[in-house]
């Protein structure tokens, strides 16, 4: 398993986070906390974290990690899908190029040698 910088596991630091209250009216601030955990870790290891059972509290907590989650893979899917149109656009323009150069080569000869 994964440490953070300070060499806290990452799971014990994903679940001290859900026992994490802010108060009885700051339930931004708890989604925030959760959130920023949620960002900082790992991909890996929220994954590893977000398919274990919960705990009897971590239910909000976890929820907004679940949220935090998709939306990294979404990101991460639509990376990979940009390198991906790209790699597919530049071969495309290598086949154009070499398809004119083949003909051209092609065309010369050919006119080359009807023109004796």
């Amino acid at each position: 398993m994964a440490t953070d910088s300070n060499g806290q596991d990452w799971q014990e630091r994903l679940t001290l986070a859900c026992t994490y209250e802010a108060g009885p009216d700051e339930m931004d601030k708890e989604q925030a906390h959760f959130r920023s955990e949620a960002e900082q870790a790992p991909l890996d290891e929220l994954r590893i974290f977000l398919d274990r059972p919960s705990g009897k509290f971590e239910h909000d907590a976890r929820a907004v990690m679940r949220e935090v989650l998709r939306q990294r893979e979404a990101q991460e899917q639509a990376e990979a899908n940009r390198r991906a149109q790209g790699s597919t656009w530049r071969w495309g323009l290598a086949q154009q190029i070499i398809s004119g150069l083949v003909l051209l080569v092609a065309g010369v000869l050919i006119g080359a040698w009807f023109s004796r």
